[in-house]
């Protein structure tokens, strides 16, 4: 299956194709090819550790280097200019499938609740700023239940008597069997 190129709006030296990759046109020793035939070549990617996406380093057209995240390009060019306040979703693929298919344009809102749905938001004891594990939910609901007051349950853990409220009331740690 061949890959299509399209060019991606704002940058015109490059082309966004169809399987994820960003392309750039290869120079034959100093000179520049030809601009009828030019042989693109997949551009360098790198992964942003924090965030788990691919990005590139390029120059838009008034020869600004700029980082971008990959799926943003290849939404630009295939998926066209995105309405005010949208972000590049990922659907089923994950975040570093960059395919055309697998991207789409939506508000912050319907990206975290698609990413919620798809268990690929860290929640829970997975979570980067937990204090507590499952099993200190666990045991926290069962000190309450049997009379240990939310203050208390939570000075033992390290955490307020309202964290202990929200726990109890299902607000938070709702994964958490009860």
């Amino acid at each position: 299956m061949s890959t299509t190129l399209i060019a991606i709006p704002g940058f015109s030296a490059y082309r966004a194709g169809s399987d994820g990759f960003i392309y750039t046109a290869k120079r034959r020793g100093n000179k520049r090819p030809s601009p009828n035939e030019p042989l693109w070549v997949p551009l360098a990617r790198h992964k942003n550790k924090r965030q788990n996406r691919w990005q590139v380093t390029l120059f838009d057209d008034a020869g600004k280097q700029k980082t971008k995240r990959v799926a943003t390009l290849i939404a630009l060019a295939f998926h066209g200019r995105p309405v005010a306040g949208q972000e590049v979703c990922h659907k089923a693929g994950g975040p570093l499938n960059d395919r055309p298919e697998n991207l789409s344009w939506g508000s912050h809102q319907e990206n975290v609740k698609d990413a919620v749905a798809r268990r690929e938001m860290p929640h829970g004891s997975k979570h980067w700023r937990a204090r507590l594990t499952e099993d200190s939910v666990i045991e926290i609901i069962r000190l309450c239940r049997n009379g240990t007051s939310q203050v208390a349950a939570g000075k033992r853990f390290g955490v307020s008597g309202a964290t202990v409220g929200f726990i109890m009331s299902g607000k938070i740690w709702k994964h958490v069997t009860r």
